[in-house]
């Protein structure tokens, strides 16, 4: 489904920044760029025997100032994982997941700088992250004698930041590939939860949308009218 969705996104982002790159955007007016990327959330330390990285992605929209420089970005990470579980998380259940799957819904905004070249673009970047994990877990029923696999979802924050490259294909599109350390607040098993996710995309220059925004309504004249 999340592979699906990243793929609709793209068609979409390609066919959009065609269609509307078509009228030129001044390199000194605010651009909006579409943003879709594929990658995995590696990881380090005591998490790495819970957390296996697999294959993730995400959405989002970035927003340049007019001077091309700074910029705000909003994505929506899909970071999955395989789940291995070592000890329950509920009292006086014994079962545990020998090995399942996590994803990671994640949501942040963040601005940033840019280092801009002819055709090659460096970036930095850092700010906060809300969203939610899914832990999978057994639940037992004793007298049936039956075992079912539930998903837990809780609530996190986080804190990123994070460095990024992109590559010009002209006025529509620029291919990405960023980086960055991801540190959540809530842990996992007990265990800090410090993630370091890489994706590779596409971000497609969308900024005539903001001139649908900015067209001003015709004047209402009114012509007196004698008797």
């Amino acid at each position: 489904m999340k592979k699906t969705l990243q793929a609709a996104f793209l068609l979409f982002s390609l066919l959009a920044a065609q269609k509307l790159s078509a009228q030129n955007t001044k390199k000194d007016s605010t651009q909006l760029f579409s943003v879709s990327g594929f990658g995995y959330g590696f990881n380090t330390g005591k998490i790495s025997d819970i957390l296996k990285p697999q294959f993730s992605s995400n959405l989002g929209a970035e927003l340049r100032a007019k001077n091309n420089k700074f910029f705000v970005m909003g994505v929506l990470d899909l970071i999955s994982y395989g789940y291995y579980q070592n000890y329950s998380d509920e009292t006086g259940n014994p079962y545990r997941i020998k090995y399942g799957s996590s994803t990671f819904y994640m949501l942040e905004v963040t601005p940033g700088y840019r280092f801009n070249g002819k055709h090659f673009s460096f970036y930095g970047f850092a700010g906060p992250g809300l969203g939610l994990t899914n832990l999978p877990n057994i639940e037992v029923n004793a007298q049936q004698l039956t075992a079912t696999q539930v998903n837990k979802y809780t609530f996190t924050g986080s804190a990123e930041a994070g460095l990024g490259a992109d590559i010009s294909l002209g006025a529509a599109f620029t291919i990405f590939i960023q980086g960055r350390y991801m540190h959540n607040f809530n842990k996992v098993q007990n265990t800090n939860v410090d993630l370091f996710p890489v994706f590779l995309g596409i971000k497609s220059n969308i900024s005539a949308v903001l001139g649908v925004f900015k067209k001003k309504a015709a004047p209402i004249i009114v012509v007196p009218v004698k008797f």
